[in-house]
């Protein structure tokens, strides 16, 4: 008994073609959930002091996305007393 497999080379070029687009994927996504993570961010920040100063919206930031697929959404070093509203002060 003996048989035959063909089409490796068109599967190995779809998987290439796959793994460049989860990199695109993976980079909308970071970038779309970065900016609503930025929004809850502001959201809970103005609940807690009750008004919107406008000084605090433009310090929460969010960082270009690293290498590692990382991306920081926060506060500047200017303002770094904002985090003390979101995480406490210990």
């Amino acid at each position: 008994m003996s048989f035959e497999l063909d089409g490796f080379e068109e599967l190995e070029k779809q998987l290439d073609v796959l793994e460049n687009l989860t990199e695109d994927v993976q980079k909308s996504t970071l970038e779309a959930g970065s900016k609503t993570l930025r929004l809850q961010y502001q959201n809970n920040l103005y609940n807690r002091i009750g008004y919107d100063s406008g000084v605090s919206q433009e310090s929460i930031t969010i960082s270009k996305i690293n290498k590692k697929g990382e991306v920081h959404v926060g506060p500047t070093t200017d303002a770094f007393y904002l985090r003390f509203l979101e995480e406490g002060f210990y």
